[in-house]
């Protein structure tokens, strides 16, 4: 189970390709073929536009400490802005709420 930043849950499931292998997905419907557990090696992504995904685990450029310093960060000098922080292989990018003004 997954809650997207406007609250929406998401359900983890699995089904069978034409080729017998596995396809995960996620939907906002409950039923009883749910997953618990995310595969290993794979990560509940939300975009920045809010789409939830499954994608491949992959090694982060930046600690979970330094995120912490840049949200704090944006917390000081953008006050009251809305952000979000996405994070890719090669880096981050900080989308900021184009509303916000100093």
């Amino acid at each position: 189970m997954y809650k997207s930043r406007n609250g929406n849950i998401y359900y983890l499931y699995t089904k069978a390709t034409s080729k017998g292998n596995k396809k995960y997905f996620l939907s906002t419907k409950k039923d009883s073929g749910a997953l618990t557990q995310i595969p290993d090696n794979f990560e509940i992504y939300e975009s920045p536009n809010g789409t939830v995904t499954l994608r491949k685990s992959f090694i982060r450029m930046f600690s979970q400490d330094e995120i912490d310093d840049i949200k704090n960060s944006m917390g000081k000098y953008c006050k009251n802005a809305e952000y979000i922080i996405d994070e890719k292989k090669d880096g981050i990018e900080i989308y900021v709420d184009e509303m916000y003004r100093k």
